[in-house]
Parts: C-alpha cells; sequence; structure tokens
C-alpha cells in the first residue's frame, strides 16, 4: 500500500511541476513521454539539461512506473473466450455511459455531422478504458458497458472522459456531447463477450439515474473510496430503481475543478 502512495504522491509532484493534472501525468507516462515533458519544464525553469539532471528525471519516472503484476481476471481480453462454453465469474467494477439527449443531437446536426461527432466520443471513451486498464464490454449506440480492474481506475477513467470531452474542440462544436456514468461493483456471470447478472442491472440502473454530466455510483463504490482523499464523494439520496430490492444510496462524484 505505501508503494501505490508513494507513486500517487509521486504523480502529484510531477503534474504541480508540468501544470497539469494527475490524468495528464498517466497518459505522458503510458506514452513514453513524461521524461522528455519534464525536461522540457526545467529547461524553460532555467534548469540546464545536463547529464545528471536527465539522470534524476529518469529515475524519478521509473518510480512511477507501475509494478508489474500477474495479469487479473477482469484484464483477460473478452475476444479470446467467445468461444469458451463455461460460464465465468469475477468480481470488477462495472460502468455504463451514455450520451444525454443523442437522438435531439442527431435531429439537430445530421446525419453526417452526428456520425463525426460518435465517432468522436467513441475514441475517447475507448482511450481513456485502456489507460486505466479497463475492458470495453460492448458499445450500445451512444453509450458503453465496460469493466474496470479496480474502483480507483474507474473513476479515474471516467473523470478523464468528461474532462476530454468539455475540451474547447469539442464543447465548441455545436455538438454539445453530455455524458452520464454509472458505477457498481459486483461479481456479473460472464458468457462469451457479454455480462449478465444483478450487479450489470444495477450499473444500468444507476446510470440511467445521473444527469449529464454527472458519475454516479453505488454505496460500495463509495466505501472503497470515499475515505482515501482521492475523489470528493457527494450524497445523492436513497433511490427505488427498477429490478433493485430496497432503496439505494447514491454518491455523485464532483470532478470539476
Amino acid at each position: 500500500m505505501r508503494v501505490i502512495a508513494d507513486q500517487a504522491e509521486g504523480i502529484a509532484k510531477v503534474a504541480k511541476i508540468l501544470g497539469v493534472d494527475g490524468n495528464e501525468v498517466v497518459v505522458l507516462l503510458n506514452e513514453g513521454r513524461l521524461a522528455g515533458a519534464l525536461v522540457t519544464a526545467l529547461r524553460n525553469r532555467g534548469t540546464r539539461p545536463t547529464p545528471a539532471v536527465k539522470n534524476s528525471v529518469e529515475k524519478l519516472v521509473k518510480q512511477l512506473e507501475p509494478k508489474k503484476e500477474p495479469p487479473a481476471p477482469a484484464e483477460v481480453n473478452f475476444g479470446s473466450l467467445a468461444d469458451d462454453p463455461l460460464t465465468r465469474e469475477m468480481t470488477v467494477i462495472i460502468m455504463f455511459t451514455d450520451i444525454v439527449g443523442s437522438t435531439a443531437m442527431n435531429q439537430r446536426l445530421g446525419d453526417r455531422e452526428a456520425r463525426d461527432v460518435m465517432r468522436t466520443h467513441d475514441d475517447v471513451i475507448r482511450k481513456h478504458t485502456s489507460l486505466h486498464g479497463g475492458i470495453e464490454v460492448k458499445s450500445m449506440g451512444d453509450g458503453f458497458m465496460l469493466t474496470f480492474p479496480s474502483a480507483r481506475r474507474a473513476v479515474s477513467a471516467g473523470i478523464a472522459m468528461l474532462k476530454e470531452l468539455e475540451l474547447p474542440e469539442f464543447s465548441s462544436s455545436g455538438a454539445d456531447i453530455s455524458i452520464r456514468m454509472g458505477l457498481t461493483v459486483g461479481e456479473p456471470i460472464r458468457e462469451q463477450q457479454d455480462l449478465f447478472g444483478i450487479s450489470v442491472v444495477l450499473a444500468s440502473r444507476i446510470g440511467a439515474m445521473a444527469k449529464g454530466g454527472q458519475i454516479l455510483t453505488s454505496q460500495i463504490v463509495h466505501a472503497l473510496l470515499g475515505n482515501t482523499g482521492e475523489f470528493t464523494f457527494v450524497p445523492a439520496g436513497e433511490h427505488a430503481l427498477k429490478g433493485i430490492s430496497g432503496l439505494q444510496k447514491l454518491y455523485e462524484i464532483e470532478w470539476r475543478n
């Protein structure tokens, strides 16, 4: 646990040096561009990129790289199991994303431009799913069903998706893409390239309760991350969800700084 904490602290320090958020640092790290970005930032601050400086930067980047671990069941490629007749179970974070008002957007933009917008949306969702170790279970036209091996990765991915889709090149295009998300934890039944079970239904229902730009989570996601200090959870009330017994306590994740 201390290693994880040290990595998070290191990423926060690097983000401050570069003037970006932690998600951007993770992207640079994954793409192998973090060392170059740090050297450039230090040069702009008046530090000469001597061999000693470059060596220190390389060591810092090395410390931030995630330790290699055996692949978790949740990270197995679904495609490799397409012909497996056996039912399997696994504990994962299940996320549903959905574009709010997609039909109205299609009517406003027309088929061709709306399709271009959807391709951009799909690329953003898939990019951050991959960067955070997630899996695309399936696309549903105007949304996705995704899984992640940890709550932290799922929430970080969701925030990164929403932030990128709010960048000027997207928000000023007239498309006004508004995404909502729902997350929970469960052990769904996996059959070939799809997931089934009450946890899948719960994640879908939570997503349907969200408004555009909202990430709503179940109580168990809050229990996993609420005390870490990494994310801000706001109680969103108790709700009766179709097909789910009892009232479900939901939480909204505040992601706009």
